[in-house]
């Protein structure tokens, strides 16, 4: 018998975590690993087939996100996809997970090798956290009365904050930024007012146009 080094199995679990502490360091959350599906998700045997529930009862989430308040609330799970996740019984797996833990209201982010990549210094992680633990405090707002229904959220990287103040000393606009399908980050630069939307339903790659 034999004590396992740790709870990380792989180097992108590694790469995820640390991104994880870097993050969430000074905020008010813990990250906790290789939580028990069953000990976030309550239900019964008939919501699930018998296979289904079977694996309910043996299923785990990466990375589980709770506040860190007097009921440790489960905020978010992030799982981290391997290369195995293309396999049929993974990815099998992979819809029963999603469907529970969006039945039960537990928000779930799927990541990959690409949510390690930095642009300048901030990952794409990093940047998916901003937008929804953004977009969470702005609706809270919203609920309280204090922002109108049309203010919306945009989360910067922390260096466009000195780039926007570079240009305006030039009397140019910020750039805007924009991911393709495979997650790549492309940087525009508006050199006027005018900003064509992509069209995502013409045969032309779906890309921003700046004039």
């Amino acid at each position: 018998m034999q004590r396992k080094d740790g709870a990380l199995k792989s180097r992108g679990e590694e790469s995820t975590a640390g991104l994880l502490r870097r993050y969430f360091h000074g905020k008010p959350y813990l990250i906790h690993k290789d939580v028990a599906l069953n000990q976030v998700v309550e239900l019964e045997k008939n919501e699930l087939s018998i296979r289904e529930f079977d694996y309910f009862t043996r299923a785990s989430l990466d990375f589980l996100v709770c506040a860190d308040d007097a009921r440790f609330t489960y905020e978010l799970a992030i799982e981290y996809d391997g290369g195995q996740h293309s396999q049929a019984e993974q990815a099998w797996k992979d819809e029963v997970k999603n469907r529970i833990c969006r039945e039960s209201g537990l928000p779930l982010l799927r990541i990959g090798n690409d949510a390690a990549i930095f642009f300048r210094d901030t990952s794409i992680l990093e940047f998916i956290l901003d937008q929804y633990f953004g977009e969470k405090a702005f609706s809270a707002l919203r609920e309280a009365g204090k922002l109108s229904s049309e203010d919306e959220y945009f989360a910067e990287f922390p260096a466009t904050l000195a780039i926007k103040r570079r240009l305006r000393e030039q009397s140019l606009y910020p750039p805007v930024f924009a991911f393709d399908s495979t997650l790549r980050l492309f940087w525009y630069q508006v050199l006027t007012q005018t900003l064509e939307h992509p069209d995502f339903f013409g045969p032309d790659p779906q890309v921003w146009k700046a004039t």
